[in-house]
């Protein structure tokens, strides 16, 4: 596929790219993940999800996937958003290195997807479990007391193992959430139950060996998923812009949301300056829009 030189474009087709990159987590997305990774917050891509949906300028989603997993409650709200988006416009999926668990959880929704030949993706299964710190707790001198309303109210704490009842719990539930894991994969992928369970099980897979067992539909890079929502959309030509979110901020950014934090107690000149910058902003800072020509070889 060759491209053209980007450049501005003024026409009203566009194609939006947004970046979900990180463990998956409730609330924003930022940093600070288990190794100090980007973290990407459910809050954050549920609520971009949602603008695209009902922005009459974006024809088509290119929802770019770069993740390991995370939450499963996350991972469910995002999928949910993109579901809704998908049965309005089309939603094509994009895996970068890693599209696993939790990121292959919330591309199921998309009408196609792309993954690189060597994305490490599948990983359809469930884990759980906790770490007791109370060893280390006693060799700093800490000592914890625990005062509980209910049988399992403490079932987390991490100064004590699970009991046997506590493990059987956990086993049921981590049981249930893995079958509709399964449910929802079979429902999205047009697979029986029993040969998504078959390549499932907490696998991991290639992309050229996930396109070979039905769980991605192209072999490809970000182009060819911009390619491929372009002809889901009918744009004309192939002639379209491109919107990527989320967008980088520049200095006026960094000291709009400054001046715009709710908890900072701002004087009436740093008033004054709010609405200065909002005018400033508003006048002198369009969105730019890049249009590629897609050509085939």
């Amino acid at each position: 596929m060759k491209t053209s030189t980007p450049k501005p474009f003024s026409g009203k087709d566009a194609i939006a790219v947004l970046f979900a990159e990180g463990e998956i987590h409730q609330g924003p997305s930022g940093k600070g993940g288990l190794f100090g990774d980007k973290i990407m917050g459910s809050d954050s891509i549920t609520a971009q999800l949602r603008r695209l949906r009902k922005d009459p300028r974006i024809k088509a989603v290119v929802l770019r996937v770069n993740s390991p997993g995370g939450s499963a409650l996350a991972s469910d709200l995002i999928y949910r958003e993109a579901e809704l988006l998908a049965k309005e416009k089309p939603l094509v999926i994009s895996m970068g290195g890693m599209a696993a668990s939790g990121g292959y959880w919330i591309s199921m929704p998309a009408n196609h997807i792309v993954s690189n030949q060597l994305t490490v993706t599948g990983s359809i299964g469930v884990l759980f479990g906790k770490f007791n710190l109370k060893g280390f707790y006693d060799k700093i001198g800490i000592t914890k007391e625990t005062v509980r309303t209910s049988t399992y109210a403490d079932m987390f704490s991490d100064y004590r193992n699970f009991t046997s009842d506590e493990k059987e719990r956990i086993t049921g539930m981590m049981t249930h959430l893995y079958q509709q894991f399964i449910n929802k994969v079979a429902s999205s992928r047009k697979m029986s139950y029993e040969e998504v369970d078959a390549v499932a099980q907490g696998r991991i897979w290639s992309g050229t060996r996930a396109h070979s067992i039905k769980l991605v539909d192209e072999l490809g890079g970000l182009w060819e998923a911009l390619s491929s929502a372009a002809s889901l959309a009918g744009l004309e030509d192939n002639l379209f812009s491109v919107y990527t979110y989320p967008q980088k901020k520049d200095l006026l950014d960094m000291v709009w949301e400054m001046l715009s934090d709710k908890d900072v107690s701002m004087s009436s000149e740093l008033k004054i300056m709010e609405k200065l910058f909002s005018q400033y902003k508003k006048s002198f800072f369009p969105a730019y829009r890049l249009a590629y020509n897609l050509e085939n070889d």
